[in-house]
């Protein structure tokens, strides 16, 4: 009797379907299955990188420049450009996990690191990675260490957790710059409800992904993750996360060609997405 393999519908590959359970070991980025003779970059909280998505994940302050420029490009062809956007911190999972849980508790997420947040900075130092090195023993995160002056650390900013792809980090600085075009012309007494707020995230890094495929420039295998991911944000099982994004992509079905600033302006308004 011979071998029954499972395929991967988006990327091809052929393992044994006993894997999609076992806890095999799969790439953070591109979520393949990382074979047991091919090199893999070792990140922190247990998670790998496949030797082809190495070469493009996010580390550092610096990784995350270009990534967001294009991000607030893609806003502003959206008619939504802010004119102090928030900055951009790259941390380690532990630094992540301080300050995720309260925001994800609030949106139904019992456990877990987020892998972005648009919150308060709160501290005077900030410490960021600056390089990853991989020794015998595993990764060791080098850090730079930020001072802040008093009016940064009462403003708020997007934190990133470090190792993701360029792909994957952009649809998460969407998701976080919408937070921080949202708080814009909110009222602190009438804020939207978690679900539509979240839902419009989810939107934004969809959209923006739906963008770059739209564009051409991205490589087949850029390609195909952009797919992956964006199956991700259509089939997210949760309540205000996944059933959010489906209302907001229902309501923006009918004014896409409006543009997101006319899809935000209604539902600051109305207190709903449009119909």
């Amino acid at each position: 009797m011979g071998w029954v393999y499972g395929t991967d519908k988006m990327w091809g590959d052929k393992c044994c379907p006993g894997h999609w359970s076992d806890g095999a070991q799969r790439c953070i980025s591109c979520r393949r299955f990382i074979p047991r003779n091919e090199r893999f970059l070792v990140l922190d909280a247990g998670r790998k990188a496949c030797c082809r998505c190495f070469e493009t994940l996010v580390v550092t302050h610096q990784d995350a420049q270009p990534v967001y420029q294009n991000v607030r490009r893609f806003f502003a062809s959206q008619g939504m450009q802010l004119r102090q956007p928030p900055p951009v911190y790259v941390l380690d999972s532990s630094n992540m996990a301080g300050r995720s849980g309260d925001a994800l508790r609030r949106c139904g997420v019992w456990s877990g690191v987020a892998a972005g947040l648009f919150q308060p900075v709160g501290v005077p130092t900030i410490r960021t990675v600056q390089y990853v090195q991989q020794t015998p023993h595993g990764p060791r995160v080098v850090y730079q260490h930020q001072q802040l002056g008093p009016q940064v650390v009462q403003a708020r900013a997007i934190f990133l957790r470090y190792g993701m792809s360029r792909l994957q980090a952009g649809s998460v600085l969407a998701h976080e710059h919408m937070h921080a075009c949202l708080q814009v012309g909110t009222r602190a007494d009438q804020p939207l409800p978690i679900w539509m707020e979240e839902g419009m995230c989810q939107l934004a890094a969809y959209l923006y992904l739906e963008d770059l495929l739209d564009r051409g420039s991205l490589s087949q295998p850029g390609r195909t993750l952009c797919k992956v991911l964006m199956e991700g944000l259509r089939d997210e099982t949760n309540p205000v996360y996944g059933g959010g994004f489906r209302a907001a992509h229902r309501a923006w079905t009918g004014m896409q060609w409006r543009g997101l600033s006319h899809m935000v302006a209604y539902m600051r308004q109305h207190g709903r997405f449009p119909t």
